[in-house]
């Protein structure tokens, strides 16, 4: 019965843990001397501190897969706050796609990068109060 329940605190303390992990900051990289948040997976450039209430244009960098998809989406979740408006984007046969992000509140705000309805990547990042 000790053992169980030693396991089941590791799987709770595990799960618990991934959770949190998916709210640190992604990564940054350089790429063509411009600044990179994420990695090869899905990425936004990030030469700019990006405000609440405030458009946000900049380049997506998105995975293999979403070239030629038929849906392509970016979900927005707000650590501990909620979601905003989903934004579909058009189909392209680019990796490196313009688009202009908006964000109501300041935080950590998770971007995932949805193709044809399963998530294949996401990256976090932080938004400054005006």
């Amino acid at each position: 019965m000790a053992c169980l329940a030693f396991v089941l605190l590791f799987v709770f303390l595990h799960f618990s843990g991934e959770e949190r992990a998916k709210w640190h900051t992604s990564p940054d990289y350089v790429s063509d001397g411009n600044l990179y948040l994420g990695d090869e997976k899905g990425s936004i450039e990030y030469n700019s501190f990006v405000m609440e209430e405030e458009n946000f244009e900049t380049n997506l960098i998105l995975p293999e897969k979403a070239v030629g998809a038929d849906k392509v989406r970016l979900l927005f979740t707000h650590d501990g706050r909620g979601k905003k408006a989903p934004i579909a984007l058009p189909h392209s046969r680019e990796k490196e796609q313009p688009v202009t992000l908006w964000f109501p509140d300041s935080g950590k705000w998770r971007m995932d990068i949805e193709i044809n309805g399963s998530v294949h990547s996401s990256v976090v990042l932080p938004v400054k109060e005006k």
